[in-house]
């Protein structure tokens, strides 16, 4: 697996700059752009669904030809926002000192393929 931080996204006609990814993994098949926060709500989660529209249209180089996934991690997450996450087919990270716990809602949530 290889994981690079702090990407800028670029339209490819302008080059303007529509968004950042703080995270993106890649394995094999897939790549996975992960948002990260100290503390997330509502707001973040509907933030990550433009910016995953925007990395689906513009991929960078090394996401090309993958499967897009998303993901929010952060130590504080509301329910809310896990709720809207998890409609969005977004994997939830709940950052718990040295560790990562992954949070779903069992039999409800189906990731998302952007």
């Amino acid at each position: 697996m290889r994981f690079y931080q702090r990407l800028n996204i670029y339209e490819d006609t302008t080059n303007r700059l529509l968004t950042d990814v703080d995270l993106l993994l890649l394995d094999t098949d897939y790549a996975m752009v992960v948002e990260v926060k100290r503390e997330a709500g509502t707001g973040d989660v509907e933030r990550h669904i433009v910016r995953m529209n925007h990395v689906r249209q513009y991929p960078p180089e090394m996401a090309k030809g993958k499967t897009l996934v998303g993901a929010i991690a952060a130590g504080i997450i509301t329910p809310e926002a896990i709720t809207l996450a998890h409609e969005n087919g977004f994997f939830v990270l709940r950052l718990r000192g040295e560790s990562v716990e992954l949070v779903s809602k069992k039999g409800e949530f189906e990731p998302r393929e952007y």
